[in-house]
């Protein structure tokens, strides 16, 4: 102890100062340094969790973007299919409308042809009958007197023969 005494150290200052070190020590470990390494520990067991939730996060989007992919082909197929039905549906009913407006068409030509053929049936008798009359007025006009009917009518066959 003399020793110390020399070197200018005091030895119950030494012990004392030994003994409040001791008990800093003992009071930081306590109370600052244990909840500062819960702290760290929880703060790295979120850390982790929050990587894997990243990594389970990403493996469901990449998933889900396969999913999606997938209905998005489905519904582009599906399109295109509903599609070509409507346009085939398209073209039947193109098809059966033209049909129908043919036989319209047809039935308005014969319709026409058949009033045609009528008309010009009618219009010859007609143009007959006239033709008679005048027949017979040019005969009496001709003659100057009214022939026989017999005489008349043998007179128009062969006019009305002559004329076809």
């Amino acid at each position: 102890m003399e020793v110390l005494a020399k070197l200018g150290i005091d030895w119950k200052l030494l012990i004392a100062q030994a003994v409040n070190f001791v008990v800093l020590l003992w009071v930081l470990k306590r109370y600052a340094y244990q909840p500062i390494l819960k702290a760290l520990e929880a703060r790295t067991k979120k850390i982790e969790q929050g990587l894997k939730d990243a990594a389970l996060s990403q493996e469901k989007l990449a998933s889900s973007v396969e999913e999606e992919k997938k209905v998005m082909a489905a519904a582009r197929e599906e399109a295109r299919d509903i599609l070509l039905k409507a346009e085939m549906s398209a073209k039947e009913r193109d098809q059966r409308m033209f049909e129908e407006t043919k036989g319209k068409i047809d039935k308005m030509i014969t319709d026409a042809d058949t009033h045609l053929a009528e008309e010009k049936s009618r219009l010859i008798r007609e143009a007959k009958a006239e033709l008679s009359e005048l027949v017979v007025t040019a005969t009496e006009r001709v003659l100057g007197k009214v022939v026989d009917a017999k005489v008349d009518a043998n007179l128009v066959q062969a006019v009305l023969k002559q004329a076809d």
